[in-house]
């Protein structure tokens, strides 16, 4: 009875350690792909979307946007304040 001998896949099978290296090869490529995208920055906000809080004030309970102390009606939404 003879044996067929397996080929590895290309040259990596030929090499030292070849078999190693092609089955490591996936894991390495989805490792480094989570660390990529673990490890990119977050896009800073463009500075046209940013309201600053007003000093003293809070925010509308309807639209969120920041309102001053002492007004009774939110710009936005037009929403009493109590």
């Amino acid at each position: 009875m003879r044996l067929r001998r397996m080929r590895g896949f290309g040259c990596l099978g030929c090499l030292p350690f070849g078999g190693l290296i092609t089955l490591l090869l996936p894991f390495l490529v989805i490792g480094a792909i989570i660390y990529f995208l673990v490890n990119r920055q977050k896009p800073n906000p463009s500075p046209g979307n940013y309201t600053p809080p007003v000093p003293g004030g809070g925010f509308c309970p309807g639209c969120g946007k920041p309102i001053a102390t002492g007004t009774r009606f939110c710009a936005g939404c037009g929403k009493p304040i109590d």
